[in-house]
């Protein structure tokens, strides 16, 4: 259960800390970040404190706090007064404290340049498509040519100090983007977030992070759920010490139940409680794969 919460501003931006009585996997919390002034963060297998346990974070640059129960599961959106160009989620050492760091707009557009100068050997705004990404440490190395969307999309979202294990994340991903690892996590991804997208786009269908096994009506609901269940447990037990490599052949494992659920399931049921567990269980497949990078951002080759 969660102790205790509060919030600190920073000089770029807002600190929220969350602490809890036991240990935190990784996997049972997920965020991001919508309409640029709204920050998300999903909590998994929560006891649920009192009604008003939040309250005291509602202070400026914070707006409004909404919270949204299903069972064991907590949707915290916090409105931020601010645009949110970025955030990072920490848990420390002990994995009994959650610490969310959000950095405004304007401070990540302010240093902007001077992180792709100095990070990657080049300013984005030369026209090219590819940076050399360098890591100074003992460890060292070079990587040529690595894609920009690439690079967008595993800094998105985290902040500074978390930079290092981003540009892993874009060395990895630069290496298997065109094979069929990488043609297999983005086609999955993106064939499920833009349904999910769409779906939530014209219907009155409110998103509570719970999937009902009970209501699957096919093997294939049931295939996709299970694989979904193997990747959280995947990530539940590296806990901070993950291969960047192995995340992303664990992703592209996916793509077999990804496809044979879309191609044979109709995610836009007429039945009301189908439709809504169906969406539910595409918002639990889209979740790892956030974590990981912002997939959506990616390019395709011909772009």
């Amino acid at each position: 259960m969660i102790l205790s919460s509060k919030s600190e501003n920073t000089e770029t931006g807002l600190k929220i800390e969350f602490q809890f009585s036991s240990h935190v996997e990784r996997a049972d919390v997920s965020s991001w970040i919508e309409q640029k002034n709204w920050f998300i963060l999903n909590f998994y297998n929560l006891i649920r404190p009192s009604p008003n346990f939040f309250q005291n974070l509602s202070s400026y640059p914070i707006q409004d706090i909404q919270q949204n129960w299903s069972q064991n599961s907590l949707q915290l959106s916090i409105q931020i007064s601010r645009s949110i160009g970025m955030f990072d989620v920490i848990l420390d050492d002990k994995n009994s404290t959650v610490i969310i760091v959000l950095t405004f707009q304007d401070y990540v557009e302010e240093k902007e340049l001077t992180w792709w100068e100095k990070l990657f050997g080049g300013s984005k705004k030369e026209g090219k498509k590819t940076a050399s990404l360098s890591n100074n440490s003992s460890s060292g190395y070079e990587e040529k040519d690595v894609r920009f969307d690439i690079i967008e999309a595993s800094i998105s979202n985290f902040s500074t100090n978390k930079l290092f294990s981003s540009f892993e994340k874009a060395r990895c991903v630069n290496k298997i983007i065109n094979n069929q690892i990488g043609i297999d996590i983005t086609s999955s991804y993106k064939r499920a977030s833009n349904i999910l997208q769409s779906e939530m786009e014209n219907k009155e269908i409110e998103i509570t992070n719970s999937t009902d096994p009970g209501i699957f009506k096919s093997d294939y609901e049931k295939n996709l759920f299970k694989k979904i269940t193997d990747i959280k447990k995947y990530y539940s037990d590296i806990n901070n010490n993950e291969n960047f490599e192995e995340s992303l052949s664990v992703l592209a494992g996916a793509k077999k139940e990804v496809f044979e659920f879309f191609d044979n399931v109709k995610v836009n049921e007429d039945n009301e409680d189908l439709r809504k567990n169906r969406l539910e269980l595409i918002n639990m497949l889209c979740k790892p794969f956030q974590n990981f990078m912002n997939f959506q951002l990616l390019k395709a080759n011909n772009e």
